[in-house]
């Protein structure tokens, strides 16, 4: 069987021999096209998931990112503003920077599905850092000169003087006017 093969191409003209290597080879590049053409597909269609999903989600947490420091921004202003009438305009455009920030949450927790967790843990911790933002935003807003030379009393239900408050949002320090601070949980 060999030799009948090896006597068909002794008989082929150069010709035609050119022609046959030819169309192996543009065989060859037709197939590694096809090839490439359907990993390019796969590639896209991965880019296409992840623009509309990964991405999506990272915009909105970075716009979530940007709302919390606008939001921090607000209450230093609330707290440096003397005109009752600007510190009011600043309490309306705290709330809804509040809002708006549950909303980029919500939003953020529903596009990114498998980091769920993660944001609910920045829920968690933006819940505290506004629940300690309160006290403080209600007093500025009460602009009594007494608070402002006196100090302050945020006593919260337990107070113990001398422990570390090394966890965020479970302990803060508080000053009662001179003397040390005193740790609340």
């Amino acid at each position: 069987a060999g030799l009948g093969t090896e006597n068909t191409m002794k008989n082929l003209t150069i010709a035609t021999k050119f022609l046959l290597a030819l169309g192996m080879m543009a065989a060859m590049a037709i197939g590694l096209g096809l090839y490439a053409v359907s990993n390019m597909w796969a590639i896209n269609t991965s880019y296409v998931g992840l623009l509309s999903h990964e991405a999506k989600g990272a915009v909105i947490l970075a716009r979530t990112n940007r709302a919390i420091t606008d939001l921090a921004r607000l209450v230093n202003k609330v707290i440096a503003e003397t005109d009752d009438q600007k510190m009011r305009q600043v309490a309306v455009e705290i709330e809804k920077s509040k809002n708006q920030v549950v909303d980029y949450l919500n939003s953020a927790a529903d596009t990114l599905p498998d980091q769920r967790a993660r944001v609910d843990l920045i829920r968690q911790k933006y819940d505290v850092a506004l629940s300690e933002a309160k006290p403080i935003v209600e007093l500025a807003l009460r602009n009594d000169e007494t608070l402002v030379r006196e100090g302050p009393s945020l006593e919260g239900p337990t107070a113990v003087a001398g422990e570390p408050a090394d966890q965020i949002g479970e302990t803060r320090a508080v000053n009662h006017g001179p003397g040390p601070a005193t740790i609340v949980r």
